[in-house]
Protein backbone atom coordinates (compact mmCIF):
# COMPACT_ATOMS: atom_id res chain seq x y z
CA UNK A 1 0.00 0.00 0.00
CA UNK A 2 3.02 2.27 0.49
CA UNK A 3 3.68 2.23 -3.26
CA UNK A 4 0.06 3.22 -3.91
CA UNK A 5 0.34 6.21 -1.58
CA UNK A 6 3.76 7.12 -2.95
CA UNK A 7 2.35 7.42 -6.47
CA UNK A 8 -0.22 9.93 -5.23
CA UNK A 9 2.38 11.89 -3.29
CA UNK A 10 4.21 12.34 -6.58
CA UNK A 11 0.89 13.32 -8.19
CA UNK A 12 0.33 15.87 -5.45
CA UNK A 13 3.72 17.43 -6.04
CA UNK A 14 3.02 17.63 -9.79
CA UNK A 15 -0.41 19.24 -9.31
CA UNK A 16 0.85 21.73 -6.74
CA UNK A 17 3.66 22.78 -9.11
CA UNK A 18 1.27 23.55 -11.99
CA UNK A 19 0.81 27.24 -11.00
CA UNK A 20 4.53 27.66 -11.73
CA UNK A 21 3.91 26.55 -15.32
CA UNK A 22 1.03 29.02 -15.46
CA UNK A 23 3.44 31.78 -14.42
CA UNK A 24 6.19 30.61 -16.80
CA UNK A 25 4.41 28.96 -19.76
CA UNK A 26 7.55 29.21 -21.88
CA UNK A 27 8.95 26.23 -19.98
CA UNK A 28 6.21 23.95 -21.33
CA UNK A 29 6.59 25.32 -24.86
CA UNK A 30 10.34 24.69 -24.82
CA UNK A 31 10.12 21.19 -23.36
CA UNK A 32 7.31 19.98 -25.64
CA UNK A 33 8.51 21.83 -28.71
CA UNK A 34 5.20 23.61 -29.35
CA UNK A 35 4.61 27.26 -30.30
CA UNK A 36 4.79 29.73 -27.43
CA UNK A 37 1.46 30.50 -25.76
CA UNK A 38 0.00 33.87 -26.68
CA UNK A 39 -3.35 35.69 -26.45
CA UNK A 40 -6.41 33.53 -25.85
CA UNK A 41 -4.31 30.39 -26.11
CA UNK A 42 -2.13 31.63 -23.23
CA UNK A 43 -5.22 32.41 -21.10
CA UNK A 44 -6.59 28.96 -21.80
CA UNK A 45 -3.34 27.25 -20.85
CA UNK A 46 -3.06 29.20 -17.61
CA UNK A 47 -6.66 28.36 -16.77
CA UNK A 48 -5.95 24.67 -17.29
CA UNK A 49 -2.90 24.75 -15.02
CA UNK A 50 -4.67 26.64 -12.25
CA UNK A 51 -7.96 24.72 -12.29
CA UNK A 52 -6.42 21.36 -11.38
CA UNK A 53 -3.85 22.66 -8.88
CA UNK A 54 -6.13 22.38 -5.78
CA UNK A 55 -6.36 18.65 -6.42
CA UNK A 56 -2.79 18.44 -5.11
CA UNK A 57 -3.95 19.66 -1.68
CA UNK A 58 -6.65 16.97 -1.58
CA UNK A 59 -4.14 14.27 -2.54
CA UNK A 60 -1.87 15.33 0.32
CA UNK A 61 -4.74 15.22 2.84
CA UNK A 62 -6.00 11.87 1.52
CA UNK A 63 -2.54 10.31 1.88
CA UNK A 64 -2.02 11.76 5.38
CA UNK A 65 -5.41 10.54 6.65
CA UNK A 66 -5.19 7.29 4.62
CA UNK A 67 -8.41 7.85 2.68
CA UNK A 68 -7.73 5.25 0.00
CA UNK A 69 -11.26 5.39 -1.42
CA UNK A 70 -10.74 9.04 -2.29
CA UNK A 71 -7.59 8.14 -4.22
CA UNK A 72 -9.51 5.30 -5.87
CA UNK A 73 -12.27 7.66 -7.00
CA UNK A 74 -9.80 10.06 -8.61
CA UNK A 75 -8.40 7.18 -10.66
CA UNK A 76 -11.90 6.38 -11.90
CA UNK A 77 -12.40 10.07 -12.73
CA UNK A 78 -9.14 10.31 -14.66
CA UNK A 79 -9.78 7.18 -16.68
CA UNK A 80 -13.50 7.51 -17.41
CA UNK A 81 -13.85 11.30 -17.59
CA UNK A 82 -10.55 13.04 -18.37
CA UNK A 83 -9.35 10.39 -20.81
CA UNK A 84 -12.32 10.51 -23.23
CA UNK A 85 -12.56 14.33 -23.18
CA UNK A 86 -8.83 14.66 -23.79
CA UNK A 87 -9.04 12.16 -26.65
CA UNK A 88 -11.90 14.08 -28.33
CA UNK A 89 -10.01 17.38 -28.04
CA UNK A 90 -6.85 15.83 -29.50
CA UNK A 91 -8.69 14.14 -32.39
CA UNK A 92 -10.45 17.44 -33.13
CA UNK A 93 -7.09 19.19 -33.37
CA UNK A 94 -7.69 21.55 -30.46
CA UNK A 95 -4.73 20.29 -28.40
CA UNK A 96 -1.23 19.76 -29.79
CA UNK A 97 -0.11 16.13 -29.93
CA UNK A 98 2.87 16.58 -27.58
CA UNK A 99 0.78 18.44 -24.99
CA UNK A 100 -2.04 15.89 -25.30
CA UNK A 101 0.45 13.03 -24.82
CA UNK A 102 1.88 14.73 -21.75
CA UNK A 103 -1.58 15.08 -20.22
CA UNK A 104 -2.51 11.52 -21.19
CA UNK A 105 0.66 10.20 -19.55
CA UNK A 106 -0.20 11.92 -16.25
CA UNK A 107 -3.96 11.35 -16.22
CA UNK A 108 -4.41 8.06 -18.10
CA UNK A 109 -1.22 6.01 -18.43
CA UNK A 110 -0.09 6.42 -14.81
CA UNK A 111 -3.51 5.37 -13.42
CA UNK A 112 -3.51 2.39 -15.80
CA UNK A 113 -0.05 1.46 -14.56
CA UNK A 114 -1.23 1.68 -10.97
CA UNK A 115 -4.13 -0.66 -11.77
CA UNK A 116 -1.90 -3.14 -13.63
CA UNK A 117 1.11 -3.25 -11.32
CA UNK A 118 0.48 -1.81 -7.83
CA UNK A 119 -3.18 -2.18 -6.82
CA UNK A 120 -6.31 -3.22 -8.68
CA UNK A 121 -8.79 -3.29 -5.79
CA UNK A 122 -10.22 0.19 -6.41
CA UNK A 123 -13.65 -0.94 -7.63
CA UNK A 124 -14.03 -3.37 -4.71
CA UNK A 125 -13.18 -0.69 -2.15
CA UNK A 126 -15.45 1.89 -3.79
CA UNK A 127 -18.39 -0.55 -3.88
CA UNK A 128 -18.05 -1.10 -0.14
CA UNK A 129 -17.62 2.62 0.48
CA UNK A 130 -20.71 3.63 -1.51
CA UNK A 131 -22.88 1.09 0.32
CA UNK A 132 -22.97 3.47 3.29
CA UNK A 133 -26.19 5.35 4.01
CA UNK A 134 -26.60 9.11 3.95
CA UNK A 135 -27.86 9.62 7.50
CA UNK A 136 -27.37 13.37 7.98
CA UNK A 137 -29.23 16.04 6.01
CA UNK A 138 -25.92 17.72 5.19
CA UNK A 139 -24.71 14.48 3.62
CA UNK A 140 -27.85 14.27 1.48
CA UNK A 141 -27.44 17.92 0.42
CA UNK A 142 -23.83 17.29 -0.57
CA UNK A 143 -24.77 14.14 -2.50
CA UNK A 144 -27.57 15.92 -4.35
CA UNK A 145 -25.24 18.80 -5.26
CA UNK A 146 -22.59 16.40 -6.57
CA UNK A 147 -25.13 14.78 -8.92
CA UNK A 148 -26.64 18.07 -10.16
CA UNK A 149 -23.21 19.69 -10.55
CA UNK A 150 -21.78 16.69 -12.37
CA UNK A 151 -24.67 16.68 -14.84
CA UNK A 152 -24.27 20.45 -15.39
CA UNK A 153 -20.56 20.05 -16.13
CA UNK A 154 -21.24 17.15 -18.51
CA UNK A 155 -23.85 19.17 -20.42
CA UNK A 156 -21.57 22.23 -20.48
CA UNK A 157 -18.64 20.18 -21.75
CA UNK A 158 -20.64 18.63 -24.58
CA UNK A 159 -22.13 22.02 -25.53
CA UNK A 160 -18.69 23.64 -25.63
CA UNK A 161 -17.27 20.86 -27.78
CA UNK A 162 -19.67 21.86 -30.54
CA UNK A 163 -19.29 25.59 -29.93
CA UNK A 164 -17.64 27.78 -32.55
CA UNK A 165 -15.60 29.41 -29.77
CA UNK A 166 -13.78 26.17 -29.01
CA UNK A 167 -10.54 25.93 -27.04
CA UNK A 168 -9.03 24.61 -23.84
CA UNK A 169 -11.38 26.63 -21.64
CA UNK A 170 -14.56 26.01 -23.55
CA UNK A 171 -14.35 22.24 -23.44
CA UNK A 172 -11.44 20.54 -21.74
CA UNK A 173 -11.07 22.98 -18.85
CA UNK A 174 -14.83 23.04 -18.30
CA UNK A 175 -14.76 19.25 -18.02
CA UNK A 176 -11.95 19.41 -15.43
CA UNK A 177 -14.33 21.00 -12.91
CA UNK A 178 -16.09 17.66 -12.64
CA UNK A 179 -13.30 16.47 -10.33
CA UNK A 180 -14.63 18.75 -7.61
CA UNK A 181 -18.06 17.17 -7.81
CA UNK A 182 -16.42 13.74 -7.63
CA UNK A 183 -14.78 15.03 -4.43
CA UNK A 184 -18.12 16.20 -3.03
CA UNK A 185 -19.62 12.81 -3.92
CA UNK A 186 -16.91 11.15 -1.85
CA UNK A 187 -17.36 13.60 1.05
CA UNK A 188 -21.12 12.98 1.09
CA UNK A 189 -20.50 9.45 2.39
CA UNK A 190 -18.54 10.78 5.37
CA UNK A 191 -20.17 11.98 8.56
CA UNK A 192 -20.28 15.78 8.72
CA UNK A 193 -17.84 17.12 11.30
CA UNK A 194 -16.32 20.51 12.02
CA UNK A 195 -13.17 19.38 10.20
CA UNK A 196 -15.10 18.35 7.07
CA UNK A 197 -17.06 21.62 7.07
CA UNK A 198 -13.83 23.63 7.26
CA UNK A 199 -12.12 21.47 4.64
CA UNK A 200 -14.97 21.62 2.11
CA UNK A 201 -15.41 25.36 2.62
CA UNK A 202 -11.68 25.93 2.15
CA UNK A 203 -11.76 23.89 -1.09
CA UNK A 204 -14.71 25.91 -2.37
CA UNK A 205 -13.02 29.23 -1.59
CA UNK A 206 -9.82 28.18 -3.35
CA UNK A 207 -11.72 27.09 -6.48
CA UNK A 208 -13.81 30.28 -6.45
CA UNK A 209 -10.68 32.38 -6.12
CA UNK A 210 -9.15 30.70 -9.16
CA UNK A 211 -12.31 31.31 -11.19
CA UNK A 212 -12.92 34.93 -10.16
CA UNK A 213 -9.37 36.04 -10.92
CA UNK A 214 -9.28 34.34 -14.27
CA UNK A 215 -10.62 35.12 -17.74
CA UNK A 216 -12.71 31.94 -17.76
CA UNK A 217 -15.17 33.57 -15.33
CA UNK A 218 -16.90 35.10 -18.39
CA UNK A 219 -17.84 31.73 -19.88
CA UNK A 220 -21.49 30.84 -19.30
CA UNK A 221 -20.78 27.21 -18.35
CA UNK A 222 -18.34 28.43 -15.70
CA UNK A 223 -20.91 30.94 -14.42
CA UNK A 224 -23.38 28.09 -13.98
CA UNK A 225 -20.74 26.04 -12.18
CA UNK A 226 -19.92 29.00 -9.92
CA UNK A 227 -23.59 29.54 -9.07
CA UNK A 228 -24.13 25.88 -8.18
CA UNK A 229 -20.85 25.87 -6.25
CA UNK A 230 -21.82 28.91 -4.13
CA UNK A 231 -25.40 27.78 -3.55
CA UNK A 232 -24.18 24.29 -2.70
CA UNK A 233 -21.87 25.64 -0.02
CA UNK A 234 -24.69 27.76 1.42
CA UNK A 235 -26.98 24.71 1.56
CA UNK A 236 -24.30 22.52 3.10
CA UNK A 237 -23.28 25.04 5.77
CA UNK A 238 -26.90 25.74 6.66
CA UNK A 239 -27.65 22.02 6.98
CA UNK A 240 -24.59 21.50 9.19
CA UNK A 241 -25.70 24.41 11.39
CA UNK A 242 -29.24 23.00 11.57
CA UNK A 243 -27.94 19.57 12.60
CA UNK A 244 -25.85 21.13 15.37
CA UNK A 245 -28.86 23.15 16.57
CA UNK A 246 -31.00 19.98 16.60
CA UNK A 247 -28.56 18.45 19.07
CA UNK A 248 -28.04 21.51 21.27
CA UNK A 249 -31.32 23.45 21.50
CA UNK A 250 -35.07 23.01 21.17
CA UNK A 251 -36.95 23.66 17.93
CA UNK A 252 -38.65 26.66 19.55
CA UNK A 253 -35.34 28.25 20.50
CA UNK A 254 -33.93 27.47 17.01
CA UNK A 255 -36.76 29.37 15.30
CA UNK A 256 -36.61 32.27 17.75
CA UNK A 257 -32.84 32.66 17.50
CA UNK A 258 -32.88 32.31 13.73
CA UNK A 259 -35.64 34.91 13.37
CA UNK A 260 -33.80 37.35 15.63
CA UNK A 261 -30.53 36.75 13.75
CA UNK A 262 -32.24 37.38 10.40
CA UNK A 263 -33.78 40.58 11.74
CA UNK A 264 -30.45 41.75 13.15
CA UNK A 265 -28.45 41.00 9.99
CA UNK A 266 -31.05 42.68 7.79
CA UNK A 267 -31.03 45.75 10.04
CA UNK A 268 -27.24 45.93 9.81
CA UNK A 269 -27.49 45.62 6.00
CA UNK A 270 -30.08 48.39 5.78
CA UNK A 271 -28.18 50.89 7.91
CA UNK A 272 -24.83 50.09 6.30
CA UNK A 273 -26.53 50.68 2.96
CA UNK A 274 -27.85 53.94 4.37
CA UNK A 275 -24.39 54.92 5.63
CA UNK A 276 -22.42 54.13 2.48
CA UNK A 277 -24.91 55.58 0.00
CA UNK A 278 -24.69 58.92 1.79
CA UNK A 279 -28.36 58.77 2.79
CA UNK A 280 -29.38 58.44 -0.88
CA UNK A 281 -30.86 55.01 -0.24
CA UNK A 282 -32.53 53.13 -3.13
CA UNK A 283 -36.27 53.02 -2.56
CA UNK A 284 -36.17 49.25 -2.95
CA UNK A 285 -33.96 48.90 0.13
CA UNK A 286 -36.81 49.87 2.46
CA UNK A 287 -39.22 47.46 0.70
CA UNK A 288 -36.75 44.62 1.17
CA UNK A 289 -35.99 45.57 4.78
CA UNK A 290 -39.70 45.71 5.66
CA UNK A 291 -40.20 42.32 4.04
CA UNK A 292 -37.27 40.87 6.04
CA UNK A 293 -38.77 42.12 9.31
CA UNK A 294 -42.08 40.41 8.55
CA UNK A 295 -40.33 37.14 7.68
CA UNK A 296 -38.29 37.38 10.89
CA UNK A 297 -41.43 37.94 12.95
CA UNK A 298 -43.12 34.95 11.27
CA UNK A 299 -40.14 32.71 12.12
CA UNK A 300 -40.16 33.75 15.77
CA UNK A 301 -43.91 33.36 16.16
CA UNK A 302 -44.01 29.97 14.46
CA UNK A 303 -41.25 28.77 16.77
CA UNK A 304 -43.36 29.70 19.78
CA UNK A 305 -46.54 28.40 18.16
CA UNK A 306 -44.94 25.02 17.37
CA UNK A 307 -45.18 24.07 21.05
CA UNK A 308 -48.97 24.43 20.88
CA UNK A 309 -49.39 22.05 17.95
CA UNK A 310 -50.67 18.52 18.38
CA UNK A 311 -47.96 15.88 18.94
CA UNK A 312 -48.96 14.29 15.63
CA UNK A 313 -47.37 17.29 13.91
CA UNK A 314 -43.89 16.57 15.29
CA UNK A 315 -42.57 15.09 12.03
CA UNK A 316 -43.92 18.04 10.04
CA UNK A 317 -42.41 20.51 12.50
CA UNK A 318 -39.04 18.78 12.17
CA UNK A 319 -39.16 19.17 8.37
CA UNK A 320 -40.28 22.80 8.69
CA UNK A 321 -37.44 23.53 11.11
CA UNK A 322 -35.06 23.00 8.17
CA UNK A 323 -37.24 24.13 5.26
CA UNK A 324 -38.61 27.46 6.55
CA UNK A 325 -35.33 29.01 7.84
CA UNK A 326 -33.47 27.73 4.77
CA UNK A 327 -35.94 29.23 2.31
CA UNK A 328 -36.14 32.44 4.39
CA UNK A 329 -32.42 33.13 4.29
CA UNK A 330 -32.26 32.16 0.61
CA UNK A 331 -35.16 34.45 -0.31
CA UNK A 332 -34.01 37.44 1.75
CA UNK A 333 -30.46 37.15 0.41
CA UNK A 334 -31.78 36.97 -3.15
CA UNK A 335 -33.90 40.11 -2.75
CA UNK A 336 -30.88 41.98 -1.40
CA UNK A 337 -28.91 40.79 -4.42
CA UNK A 338 -31.56 42.30 -6.70
CA UNK A 339 -31.19 45.63 -4.89
CA UNK A 340 -27.42 45.64 -5.31
CA UNK A 341 -27.63 44.64 -8.97
CA UNK A 342 -30.34 47.28 -9.53
CA UNK A 343 -32.59 44.77 -11.25
CA UNK A 344 -36.09 43.43 -10.63
CA UNK A 345 -38.31 40.39 -10.84
CA UNK A 346 -41.80 39.70 -12.23
CA UNK A 347 -42.66 38.20 -8.82
CA UNK A 348 -42.73 41.79 -7.53
CA UNK A 349 -44.73 43.64 -10.23
CA UNK A 350 -45.16 46.67 -7.97
CA UNK A 351 -41.43 47.40 -8.29
CA UNK A 352 -41.73 47.94 -12.04
CA UNK A 353 -45.05 49.77 -11.59
CA UNK A 354 -43.36 52.23 -9.23
CA UNK A 355 -40.35 52.41 -11.60
CA UNK A 356 -38.08 51.18 -8.83
CA UNK A 357 -36.56 48.41 -10.94
CA UNK A 358 -36.93 46.69 -14.33
CA UNK A 359 -39.20 43.67 -14.63
CA UNK A 360 -36.41 41.09 -15.02
CA UNK A 361 -33.05 40.38 -13.41
CA UNK A 362 -30.84 40.94 -16.46
CA UNK A 363 -29.38 37.42 -16.53
CA UNK A 364 -30.67 33.85 -16.69
CA UNK A 365 -28.88 32.88 -13.48
CA UNK A 366 -30.33 35.81 -11.50
CA UNK A 367 -33.84 35.12 -12.78
CA UNK A 368 -33.70 31.39 -12.05
CA UNK A 369 -32.21 31.96 -8.60
CA UNK A 370 -34.99 34.31 -7.55
CA UNK A 371 -37.68 32.11 -9.11
CA UNK A 372 -36.44 29.14 -7.11
CA UNK A 373 -36.05 31.18 -3.91
CA UNK A 374 -39.60 32.50 -4.27
CA UNK A 375 -40.93 29.02 -5.01
CA UNK A 376 -39.30 27.61 -1.89
CA UNK A 377 -40.46 30.35 0.48
CA UNK A 378 -43.94 31.24 -0.76
CA UNK A 379 -45.27 28.24 -2.67
CA UNK A 380 -43.67 25.52 -0.54
CA UNK A 381 -42.49 26.64 2.90
CA UNK A 382 -45.12 29.12 4.08
CA UNK A 383 -47.94 27.13 2.45
CA UNK A 384 -46.72 23.97 4.18
CA UNK A 385 -46.49 25.83 7.50
CA UNK A 386 -49.99 27.23 7.10
CA UNK A 387 -51.54 23.84 6.28
CA UNK A 388 -49.78 22.16 9.21
CA UNK A 389 -50.89 24.88 11.64
CA UNK A 390 -54.48 24.85 10.37
CA UNK A 391 -54.56 21.06 10.68
CA UNK A 392 -52.83 20.57 14.04
CA UNK A 393 -53.42 23.77 16.04
CA UNK A 394 -56.19 23.49 18.60
CA UNK A 395 -59.15 25.64 17.57
CA UNK A 396 -60.07 26.75 21.08
CA UNK A 397 -59.29 29.43 23.66
CA UNK A 398 -57.17 32.35 22.52
CA UNK A 399 -55.32 30.17 19.98
CA UNK A 400 -58.32 30.77 17.72
CA UNK A 401 -56.66 34.14 16.99
CA UNK A 402 -53.44 32.42 15.90
CA UNK A 403 -55.39 29.98 13.72
CA UNK A 404 -57.17 32.80 11.89
CA UNK A 405 -53.95 34.83 11.62
CA UNK A 406 -52.27 32.00 9.71
CA UNK A 407 -55.38 31.56 7.56
CA UNK A 408 -55.45 35.26 6.62
CA UNK A 409 -51.77 35.13 5.54
CA UNK A 410 -52.38 32.00 3.44
CA UNK A 411 -55.46 33.42 1.71
CA UNK A 412 -53.67 36.72 1.05
CA UNK A 413 -50.73 34.91 -0.54
CA UNK A 414 -53.03 32.96 -2.85
CA UNK A 415 -54.92 36.17 -3.70
CA UNK A 416 -51.64 37.85 -4.72
CA UNK A 417 -51.03 35.07 -7.24
CA UNK A 418 -54.44 35.33 -8.92
CA UNK A 419 -54.62 39.13 -8.73
CA UNK A 420 -51.10 40.53 -9.02
CA UNK A 421 -48.08 38.42 -9.92
CA UNK A 422 -49.68 35.46 -11.66
CA UNK A 423 -47.21 32.64 -12.30
CA UNK A 424 -44.16 34.22 -13.98
CA UNK A 425 -41.84 32.21 -16.20
CA UNK A 426 -38.46 31.40 -14.58
CA UNK A 427 -36.48 33.50 -17.10
CA UNK A 428 -37.09 36.42 -19.45
CA UNK A 429 -36.36 34.23 -22.48
CA UNK A 430 -39.29 32.01 -21.44
CA UNK A 431 -41.65 34.92 -20.83
CA UNK A 432 -44.20 33.46 -23.25
CA UNK A 433 -44.87 30.74 -20.65
CA UNK A 434 -45.95 33.29 -18.02
CA UNK A 435 -49.47 32.75 -16.69
CA UNK A 436 -51.02 36.18 -16.16
CA UNK A 437 -53.13 36.90 -13.05
CA UNK A 438 -56.70 35.70 -13.53
CA UNK A 439 -58.32 38.75 -11.89
CA UNK A 440 -55.68 41.49 -12.25
CA UNK A 441 -55.68 44.58 -10.07
CA UNK A 442 -53.25 47.45 -9.75
CA UNK A 443 -50.00 45.85 -8.46
CA UNK A 444 -49.21 48.84 -6.21
CA UNK A 445 -52.62 48.61 -4.57
CA UNK A 446 -52.31 44.81 -4.32
CA UNK A 447 -49.00 44.90 -2.47
CA UNK A 448 -50.37 47.46 0.01
CA UNK A 449 -53.29 45.15 0.77
CA UNK A 450 -50.97 42.15 1.06
CA UNK A 451 -48.63 43.93 3.50
CA UNK A 452 -51.64 44.88 5.62
CA UNK A 453 -52.83 41.24 5.59
CA UNK A 454 -49.44 39.97 6.72
CA UNK A 455 -49.35 42.61 9.47
CA UNK A 456 -52.76 41.70 10.88
CA UNK A 457 -52.01 37.99 10.45
CA UNK A 458 -48.80 38.33 12.49
CA UNK A 459 -50.65 40.50 15.03
CA UNK A 460 -53.38 37.86 15.46
CA UNK A 461 -50.81 35.07 15.91
CA UNK A 462 -49.07 37.17 18.56
CA UNK A 463 -52.35 37.97 20.34
CA UNK A 464 -53.29 34.30 20.50
CA UNK A 465 -49.89 33.28 21.87
CA UNK A 466 -49.78 36.13 24.38
CA UNK A 467 -53.25 35.70 25.86
CA UNK A 468 -53.50 31.90 25.73
CA UNK A 469 -53.33 30.34 29.23
CA UNK A 470 -52.75 33.80 30.75
CA UNK A 471 -56.27 35.12 30.97
CA UNK A 472 -59.63 33.45 30.75
CA UNK A 473 -61.37 33.07 27.41
CA UNK A 474 -64.03 35.59 26.49
CA UNK A 475 -66.21 33.73 23.98
CA UNK A 476 -67.70 36.87 22.49
CA UNK A 477 -64.23 38.25 21.74
CA UNK A 478 -62.70 35.09 20.24
CA UNK A 479 -65.57 34.87 17.74
CA UNK A 480 -66.27 38.51 16.91
CA UNK A 481 -62.69 39.84 16.80
CA UNK A 482 -61.46 37.35 14.14
CA UNK A 483 -64.55 38.15 12.06
CA UNK A 484 -63.68 41.86 12.24
CA UNK A 485 -60.11 41.10 11.14
CA UNK A 486 -61.39 38.99 8.23
CA UNK A 487 -63.70 41.79 7.11
CA UNK A 488 -60.82 44.29 7.26
CA UNK A 489 -58.81 41.89 5.08
CA UNK A 490 -61.48 40.97 2.52
CA UNK A 491 -63.11 44.39 2.07
CA UNK A 492 -60.06 46.13 0.47
CA UNK A 493 -59.76 43.21 -1.96
CA UNK A 494 -63.38 43.62 -3.03
CA UNK A 495 -62.81 47.34 -3.59
CA UNK A 496 -59.67 46.61 -5.60
CA UNK A 497 -61.61 44.41 -8.01
CA UNK A 498 -64.57 46.78 -8.42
Amino acid sequence: MFKYKFIFIINAIVYLSLPLFAMFPGIVSSILGIPFFEGVRLDNFRSLMLVVAPLGIMYVMAVIYEKLTFLDLTIVYRLLWVGPVLMINWLSGHIETSLAFCMAFADVLIPLGVLAIIDNNQIKRLKEYFKQKHIQTSQKVLFFESIIGGIAILVGTIAMMFSSAHGYVTSFVVSIFAIYYFCLLWFSFNKTTLESVIGITFLRLVVLGIILFNSMSEIFAIKVFTSIWIFGNFSYLFSALWETAQEKISIKKWFVLFGISLCFSSTIWYFLFYLFTFENLPALAWNVYRQDLMISAFLVLFGILSESLDNKASKHVSIISWLLPFSSIWFTSSTKLLVHLKVGTPFHPSWAAKELAPVWGGSIITDINFSMATLFLTAISTTYVALVVLRYLSYKNWLVFSWHGIAIILVSSLWMIVSSSGLPAPTESMNAMTIAPFFPVDPIQAVSIHVYDIFIGILMIAIGLTLNKRIGTVNLVIYIAPAIFWISSVYPKILAHI
